[in-house]
Formats: C-alpha cells, sequence, structure tokens
C-alpha cells in the first residue's frame, strides 16, 4: 500500500518579491514544495538564525517541486522570492 502525505499551505501567498510569512517547523525529516507562478524568480528557503538574520538552507525553487528537508524542531522557516515578474507563488509542506 503505497504512503500519502498530507501537504498544507504555509507561509502565504507572495505575489510580488519579498518574504513569506514565516512558520515554525515541527523538525526531522519532511517535505516541502514550492508551486505556482514564478515569474522567472527564485524562491530559496530560510531559517532564522536570532532575531535579525535570516540564512539559505540551499533549498532553491525556480519550478513547482517537491523536496526533502532534515531540520531540528523549532526552526522558524520562510520562503524569500527575488528576481520575479508577476510571480503567485504558494508552499507547502508535510502535515
Amino acid at each position: 500500500m503505497a504512503e500519502t502525505t498530507n501537504m498544507m499551505a504555509v507561509g502565504g501567498n507572495l505575489a510580488a518579491d519579498g518574504e513569506s510569512t514565516e512558520w515554525t517547523y515541527q523538525g526531522g525529516v519532511g517535505f516541502i514544495s514550492c508551486a505556482g507562478t514564478f515569474g522567472g524568480g527564485t524562491a530559496t528557503l530560510q531559517y532564522r538564525v536570532n532575531a535579525t538574520l535570516w540564512v539559505t538552507t540551499g533549498t532553491t525553487f525556480t519550478v513547482d517541486a517537491i523536496v526533502r528537508i532534515d531540520l531540528p524542531r523549532g526552526v522558524q522557516l520562510r520562503v524569500s522570492l527575488a528576481g520575479a515578474t508577476a510571480p503567485n507563488l504558494n508552499t507547502y509542506m508535510d502535515a
């Protein structure tokens, strides 16, 4: 029997360059997806180091895709979109 993964929307919709709303990751191995219209831009998954510093996880999206991640519990994540023209992008993670 195939296992299914339920994906939930996180971070809100990106309709222009900028950052999504942040969310707290449950920790461990999981999956994250960016899907929609990228408008030629690049979406980068970032995590919060402290109150003002965000760094990249090394995960980027330029087309609809799903990737496996393995991060500590409680990490604050967001997606940063740059170089886009008329995007309509959403982020999802397994629930």
